[in-house]
């Protein structure tokens, strides 16, 4: 009978074989999944027997991550910024580097609202929300704000409806299914975009979970990497208030030429690049005049 150190020492090593990063972390997070308890549990009682039915489980779980799927796809749910959300094939895993984009908008709506109370009308629009793990930790962040969640899957909405009410923002949150700003009925004061922006050549190149498994649409637009970022910054000034912002986590090497594309849509605004917690640039932002 396997025991719980056993366990792991075996998943360790078949994760490991299979080139998983981090294969200690995902075997601890698989057995803790299976058995139902924390990470720490498993190490209080090392020696504990796993019994037969929940040890096939847990082998069949490793099997599958020896396989390259995700780990937040086998155990349905993954952290991020503190809160955990659902997360399914039909939506991207939510990674740490997305959280500087909420830094981000945390930051300006900080610079921005000097009277706390002027929160009341602020309006938020996250475009390509998949989970939702942006818009519903905006609106856990700011509890007097009214969030736009838009999506062109409505396989990646439903799941984003499933964490809002997981996380009791449905009132606050709107689930809005089209194309970028186009489903929005009304101007808002900050749009923040996580948006496709690998290219079709460059997509081969990423690691099998990702490549293999996340939905394609929600990782590249086409031949141009910048081709949906392109028409989200054309259409941001028609659908921002005066002096609203434009938030978009890009890759590093799309820098300057992401910079030139959003100084072309705003000719008088100000455009300024955040770094994440590696600092790698990651956030283009753009804040409209007035």
């Amino acid at each position: 009978m396997l025991t719980r150190s056993s366990a792991l020492s075996h998943a360790r090593s078949a994760l490991e074989t299979a080139g998983v990063e981090d294969a200690w972390l995902d075997a601890e997070v698989l057995l803790a999944h299976v058995l139902r308890v924390s990470r720490t549990d498993l190490h209080a009682q090392p020696e504990a027997p796993i019994p037969p039915s929940q040890a096939d489980s847990f082998l069949a779980l490793v099997q599958r991550r020896t396989r390259r799927e995700p780990l937040a796809y086998i155990v349905g749910k993954r952290e991020f910024y503190g809160l955990e959300f659902f997360a399914t094939p039909a939506v991207l895993v939510p990674r740490p580097e997305t959280e500087s984009l909420v830094e981000a908008a945390l930051e300006w709506v900080g610079r921005r609202l000097t009277n706390p109370a002027t929160a009341q009308t602020l309006r938020i629009a996250d475009v390509g929300s998949g989970s939702g793990c942006i818009a519903i930790t905006l609106a856990k962040r700011l509890p007097n704000a009214s969030v736009y969640a838009v999506d062109v899957s409505l396989e990646a909405l439903k799941v984003a409806g499933e964490n809002c009410r997981h996380h009791h923002v449905e009132g606050r949150v709107q689930l809005l299914a089209g194309h970028l700003l186009q489903p929005l009925p009304e101007r808002v004061d900050l749009i923040v975009a996580n948006l496709p922006y690998v290219s079709e050549r460059d997509l081969a190149t990423l690691q099998p979970e990702i490549r293999s498994y996340e939905p394609s649409v929600a990782l590249t637009p086409g031949p141009d990497a910048l081709a949906l970022m392109r028409q989200l910054l054309c259409e941001a000034p028609g659908q921002l208030r005066p002096g609203g912002a434009c938030l978009l986590e890009f890759s590093p090497p799309q820098r300057s030429a992401l910079e030139a594309i959003a100084q072309e849509a705003f000719p008088t605004g100000l455009v300024r690049v955040v770094k994440d917690l590696a600092g790698l640039d990651r956030v283009l932002a753009v804040a409209a005049p007035g």
